[in-house]
């Protein structure tokens, strides 16, 4: 079960200021008092009709009209017309400008922001907040700069800059201090979120969590404590910490219940559900997901299909095949409102198990060809979205070569007039000779040494101009030659009709994996042609992101990096540690026997990086070990970094490999 996402509206305090502060007299008070208590009573709808006819009234632009037209702005976004929304906070925007009332004027435009954001426009979204953060900067206004820090953080993330929202995420707590509790919590809550989903290191994640809970108990609302305790407990789940995850997720749920607010025991009930099926308690499971229908008028609709799924898999796990069915009928009929193609073929699975089971042969083989049918589609997709990722790669590839030819040029420019001024000091020299023959002496020597040292600069950018058009070529041929034809080959496969298939039924799901595993090395050899340097934070994820699929085959492998992690290696350094790391796992899948493969990378102030793999395998003597297992080649890897390879191993005690080098 996946953390709430967490929409931080900062411009939800402002709007406090002025939308429901003291005003002159309207020219229509009755109406206006109706269309408030519309909107209290959340009728947004009609609170928009008052409030239109209101705002068309008005003949001149004032404070008042500018609040009606955020109203209006408020009631369209909560009915989900994004585009009328978004019209009235312009004009909401534009009316405090024009009156020169900037706070609340930053307000709507605060709002245009997330509205951007929610239409994935993040680069109009962040824009805007940078104009906000920039005025509350100048006016010294410290709580409201952090909020809307807060907001830019999070368009960042949306948008896929993940350490950009970090360091912004980090810069709103510094300034907020201990003045605002709650917004900490809040920006605490989220860089846990962070380091859980994205950076998957769930120690950093839990630190953070815990921060965040702490100062959400001195005045955060039940349901917002909830949330909190629930986050914890997915951590210690992800961790394997069964009775810890179980314990904050009970936690969770108490919280929820006396928070009065249904929707809030939903999402620990589900985990707590989710744990129980881990521990194939399955009854336990089965009833608290029963629990979880009671609320589902409080759930969303991917939350409902997702309960009624894994109700479906409890009940063939149980074999009651017709109950399965029940759930797995309920549904499908909600996923018709999503199209879900993903969600779609765990369906078509869990039915042609029920079916099976129900033996009914000919329903269970249909139900799953429609399911290899699914697959295919749902491969397809993803492989297009791998070349269309090769394609952004080639483009950056071309575009750094463009910056470094302009390097060049620039080089070449200062050059040119460095040795023209040295020209101008020479002939100056001449001219002084007798009285300045010491002064010029000095004074060409140094500029000598100033021409000496920018040739040499030169002479650097025109090699790294020459590596980057290599890496270019080479990266457009793999791109053109093997990426080609593996496309061909993973097409033709899929052109097989169904007999060729059926013929070679045993032999093509081999063959699209060979072709998928091609595809993720060409594109792992691409990226690192295409870096010059790379941190030890970018070599991480992809280690992750290439260990992926042996994850999926029942061996548990995790990647964790510490020290400065933001530390650079050469290319050459990377490429040889990267195979290095990649060999030893895959000798630890191939020999060792081993359910979990530990990694960890460590850069040390002498700038030396450590890196070791351990597994729990069944180890081997290491007296009688020889050189086999591709040690040959590890060690010779390591030679070559100028480091040193340890391997330590006994008879069921696993193997550990430990290296390092100088960076």
């Amino acid at each position: 079960m996946q953390r709430n996402p967490l929409f931080v509206l900062t411009a939800a305090v402002f709007c406090q200021i002025f939308l429901f502060a003291s005003l002159r007299a309207q020219p229509n008070e009755k109406l206006m008092q109706k269309a408030d208590s519309l909107y209290q009573l959340g009728m947004y709808s009609d609170a928009a009709i008052v409030y239109n006819d209101i705002f068309q009234k008005e003949k001149e632009n004032s404070r008042e009209t500018g609040i009606i037209a955020f109203r209006l702005g408020r009631c369209y976004e909560n009915t989900g017309r994004l585009d009328e929304a978004e019209s009235f906070y312009e004009k909401s925007a534009a009316i405090f400008s024009e009156l020169e009332i900037w706070e609340n004027h930053f307000v709507a435009q605060s709002k245009l922001a997330d509205i951007a954001d929610e239409k994935g426009n993040y680069s109009k979204a962040i824009a805007i907040s940078e104009k906000a953060v920039s005025h509350f900067e100048a006016q010294n206004d410290s709580l409201r700069m952090a909020g809307n820090l807060n907001d830019l953080a999070l368009y960042h993330y949306h948008a896929g800059d993940i350490q950009k929202s970090i360091d912004i995420y980090t810069k709103a707590i510094e300034i907020v201090s201990d003045k605002d509790d709650p917004l900490k919590a809040i920006v605490y809550n989220q860089l846990g979120n962070i380091w859980a989903d994205d950076l998957k290191n769930e120690e950093k994640a839990l630190e953070y969590y815990h921060i965040s809970l702490q100062l959400k108990q001195k005045s955060a609302s039940l349901k917002s404590l909830s949330a909190a305790y629930n986050n914890i407990g997915i951590s210690h789940k992800n961790l394997g910490n069964a009775d810890s995850a179980m314990y904050y997720y009970n936690q969770a749920l108490y919280h929820a219940e006396i928070s009065n607010d249904p929707s809030a025991a939903c999402n620990p009930l589900i985990n707590i559900a989710n744990l129980y099926k881990n521990q194939n308690n399955f009854d336990e499971a089965i009833k608290t997901y029963n629990k979880v229908s009671e609320l589902k008028d409080y759930m969303s609709m991917q939350q409902r299909i997702t309960l009624h799924t894994s109700l479906g898999i409890l009940y063939n796990k149980k074999e009651a095949f017709k109950m399965a069915l029940e759930q797995i009928f309920i549904a499908e009929n909600l996923l018709q409102e999503t199209n879900n193609l993903i969600d779609l073929a765990d369906l078509l699975s869990q039915k042609a198990f029920a079916y099976n089971g129900l033996r009914d042969f000919e329903k269970a083989y249909q139900m799953q060809v429609e399911h290899t049918t699914i697959n295919d589609s749902i491969q397809k997709r993803e492989r297009a979205q791998q070349v269309a990722d090769l394609m952004l790669k080639f483009e950056a590839a071309k575009k750094d070569k463009s910056i470094l030819e302009q390097q060049q040029i620039i080089k070449q420019k200062q050059l040119d007039i460095q040795k023209r001024n040295n020209w101008l000091i020479l002939t100056a020299g001449v001219i002084l000779l007798v009285s300045g023959l010491m002064f010029s002496l000095f004074k060409r020597k140094e500029a000598l040494v100033r021409e000496a040292n920018l040739e040499l600069k030169l002479a650097e950018q025109k090699e790294l101009t020459r590596l980057q058009n290599e890496r270019l070529r080479i990266s457009r041929e793999l791109h053109d030659n093997i990426g080609s034809y593996l496309t061909l080959i993973s097409a033709s496969l899929e052109q097989l009709s169904d007999t060729e298939q059926n013929l070679f039924q045993e032999k093509v799901p081999a063959l699209r994996n060979v072709i998928s595993t091609g595809m993720r090395e060409l594109r792992r050899t691409v990226w690192m042609l295409n870096k010059s340097a790379v941190s030890v934070d970018e070599l991480a994820l992809q280690l992750r992101d290439f260990f992926k699929p042996l994850n999926h085959s029942g061996i548990k492998i995790s990647v964790q990096v510490f020290g400065n992690t933001d530390q650079t290696i050469s290319d050459i350094q990377s490429t040889h540690l990267f195979r290095i790391i990649q060999e030893s796992v895959n000798n630890a899948c191939k020999y060792a026997a081993c359910s979990k493969i530990n990694v960890k990378i460590e850069t040390d102030k002498n700038k030396r990086l450590h890196f070791s793999i351990t597994d729990d395998g069944k180890g081997f003597d290491e007296s009688t070990a020889g050189e086999g297992f591709g040690l040959t080649n590890l060690k010779s890897r390591i030679n070559e970094l100028k480091g040193d390879l340890k391997i330590t191993s006994s008879p069921e005690k696993g193997t550990a490999i430990n290296g390092f080098f100088d960076i």
